[in-house]
């Protein structure tokens, strides 16, 4: 399965992802749980370096391991790896998807109720609380 499939799946299950990684102790019940519910579809999908709870970590992670970056909510597609930086502790990410409608959508931890779910694209907080500035997009490389 790819990354999208594997967030598709796991957000028709209602998982809480990050429940199930290394970090659930930090995860303040799910309440900052995204980065670890992230590493844990990205090591489903066959990326075992990716690996961590915070996201600026695992964007670096990402990087690191031959992902390119790209600037900006309008260049996501789906599989990628989006995140926004608000600075300090402000920061989501998540994967984007595509819907059975053919509408782009990102599946992402909910903090309030710590569970993976599914998005519209323009009403996930990734996009609504953060500036296009602060909104990064992770690009896999060639597998």
């Amino acid at each position: 399965m790819n990354l999208m499939e594997l967030a598709a799946q796991a957000a028709l299950q209602g998982r809480q992802l990050w429940a199930e990684t290394e970090w659930a102790n930090v995860c303040q019940g799910g309440n900052v749980g995204c980065a670890a519910s992230v590493s844990k579809i990205l090591q489903e999908g066959g990326y075992g370096y990716a690996g961590d709870a915070g996201v600026i970590n695992l964007a670096g992670e990402l990087a690191a391991n031959g992902w390119s970056q790209s600037d900006g909510p309008e260049s996501a597609q789906p599989g990628d790896v989006i995140y926004a930086d608000g600075g300090g502790d402000r920061q989501h990410i998540g994967i984007v998807g595509i819907d059975e409608n053919g509408n782009k959508v990102i599946y992402n931890n909910h903090s309030s109720t710590g569970v993976w779910t599914k998005d519209p694209f323009n009403a996930c907080s990734i996009i609504t609380d953060y500036s296009p500035g602060q909104v990064h997009v992770l690009h896999a490389p060639p597998k």
